[in-house]
């Protein structure tokens, strides 16, 4: 494939962490975990999401998205899902593409040019209005993790009570409004032209 570097480096939490054994992500901040210690190095996240957009059922991907959106400054947050579709920039050119992204701003350069503004409208709406329509719904808050105290560990970092990670969270709080507001403002501008 063009316009993609074969040096860039991705750490995927899935491959990276020994998922029947997480002792590494059991300390006692959710900033002395694997997850946030990535984080603060990348230059972004990215959601894969499944048809389901079963991602934002998850306590650590929803931990992900709070860190992404709201606490590294200048961290780019995208979101892609798999989709065999075919793809015409503004310029007529046309190819066969099996995912489609929400993106942090324009994408990577096209073969002989950059991505415009219009170029991303269209690469967008070809992203699944159903997605987007599941995306309206969301509420981290109710997400579940495999750990009952992960989850608490995350909701309570989440409405920033960290004064005792391990106690119960809160069921509803302003902080999770905000993050899922955000979250879903992002599939906004994508399905509001496509509904």
């Amino acid at each position: 494939d063009h316009g993609y570097d074969d040096t860039a480096a991705y750490w995927v939490c899935a491959y990276a962490n020994n998922q029947w054994d997480l002792a590494s992500v059991n300390a006692p901040t959710l900033e002395e975990t694997s997850f946030y210690k990535a984080l603060k190095l990348a230059e972004g996240a990215v959601s894969i999401l499944d048809k389901g957009g079963k991602c934002f059922t998850r306590a650590w991907c929803a931990y992900e998205c709070f860190i992404a959106l709201t606490q590294i400054k200048g961290l780019k947050y995208e979101c892609y899902t798999a989709l065999e579709h075919k793809y015409e920039d503004n310029f007529a050119d046309k190819r066969e593409r099996s995912a489609v992204g929400i993106t942090y701003g324009l994408a990577m350069a096209l073969v002989d040019r950059e991505e415009d503004t219009e170029d991303k409208a269209l690469r967008e709406g070809h992203f699944p209005v159903e997605l987007c329509k599941q995306a309206f719904g969301l509420a981290l808050e109710t997400a579940d993790a495999s750990v009952q105290s992960d989850k608490f560990k995350i909701l309570n970092t989440i409405a920033g009570q960290t004064a005792d990670l391990t106690a119960e969270s809160p069921e509803t709080h302003p902080s999770y409004d905000a993050l899922n507001a955000i979250l879903r403002g992002r599939f906004a501008v994508i399905a509001l032209p496509l509904i």
